[in-house]
């Protein structure tokens, strides 16, 4: 009486030939720096994985953050410097509105005195001098009252200006930020 086993059968061919990988990649980083940990796998030919687990990636290279993260920080301080612009612009917005309304006032009193000489030299009361002074007098609050409805015109304007700032601010924190998680040269695959 036989036994009978169910066994593998391995049938070797002696060939010569060439093995290829079917995926292969150059990495390099994208950011420049000193390199400050590399991982214990990345040797040719050794087999990397890109994470323990979905969404996690492996490190295989690891470049010196400090310079990038204080970029990222610069760029938020940037941003911070604006949102107090903003602020100071809007106090300075309403300081001279409050200084408008003064000057309108200043202006609306002075010309009242400009006319009461102007008919105190028609009576021939008032000097010529007199009424010189009273025109540059009221000349000064005119131009006094121009320049502060000029600076209220502007204030739309530097609003804008601190708008396309901040913009700009914003988008260089994004690349600091950008920069900074290229600081980790991870693989794009199993393998």
């Amino acid at each position: 009486v036989y036994r009978i086993e169910g066994r593998d059968l391995r049938e070797m061919i002696p060939a010569f030939g060439t093995v290829r990988s079917d995926r292969e990649v150059v990495l390099a980083a994208r950011v420049a720096g000193e390199i400050v940990e590399v991982h214990q796998r990345l040797k040719v030919g050794q087999r990397v994985h890109t994470g323990p687990s979905e969404g996690q990636k492996t490190d295989l290279v690891l470049i010196d953050r400090r310079v990038y993260e204080k970029r990222v920080d610069q760029a938020e301080r940037r941003l911070a410097e604006d949102s107090a612009q903003f602020a100071q612009l809007d106090q300075d917005a309403r300081n001279t509105e409050r200084l408008l309304v003064k000057a309108r006032s200043d202006h609306s009193a002075y010309k009242q005195e400009y006319e009461r000489v102007r008919k105190l030299f028609d009576q021939e009361v008032a000097s010529q001098s007199d009424l010189t002074r009273a025109l540059l007098e009221l000349g000064k609050y005119e131009d006094q009252l121009i320049a502060h409805e000029n600076a209220k015109k502007l204030y739309p304007l530097k609003r804008q200006l601190l708008r396309e700032q901040e913009k700009t601010h914003r988008a260089d924190r994004d690349l600091a930020q950008l920069d900074l998680s290229w600081t980790r040269v991870r693989p794009p695959f199993d393998g």
